[in-house]
């Protein structure tokens, strides 16, 4: 016998910023797209209760840096692409990214400081590897 089962609906009065990531030449940028994420009316998983107009979109973390960290079966998925942040920002536009998250390291190689220089040089590396648009964080 099928049972009825009412979901409770409460109205979320909030809204979450909508904010469009990267800049197309057009204007005025270098990506080859944008990325426009929250507007949401309603909380996550919610679509019933409000608006969610802008679809999820998949950030890959790459590092200027390999890591040193990482489990070994993510070493493994990405192989040797990580010993460079250009070819691992290509590589991960292959794997089907929206965006490119770069973490910029505190160190070049546990012991020497990165410098203002090398994090520059790092961004431009992955600006001029890909279209896709860039976050990029960095320590402290």
């Amino acid at each position: 016998m099928p049972v009825t089962v009412e979901i409770p609906v409460e109205k979320w009065m909030g809204k979450v910023l909508e904010v469009t990531l990267g800049a197309t030449a057009d204007e005025g940028g270098t990506r080859s797209h944008t990325v426009t994420v929250g507007g949401e009316t309603t909380l996550p998983f919610l679509h019933f209760e409000g608006e969610i107009p802008n679809p999820p979109c998949i950030a890959i973390e790459i590092a200027d840096r390999r890591p040193d960290d990482w489990s070994p079966l993510l070493v493994e998925a990405w192989g040797d692409v990580m010993d460079d942040p250009a070819t691992w920002a290509k590589a991960a536009e292959e794997a089907g990214a929206d965006l490119i998250l770069l973490q910029l390291s505190l160190t070049k190689d546990g012991d020497t400081p990165t410098t203002a220089a090398d994090a520059r040089a790092a961004a431009r590396a992955v600006l001029e590897a890909t279209g896709l648009p860039i976050l990029i964080f960095g320590p402290g």
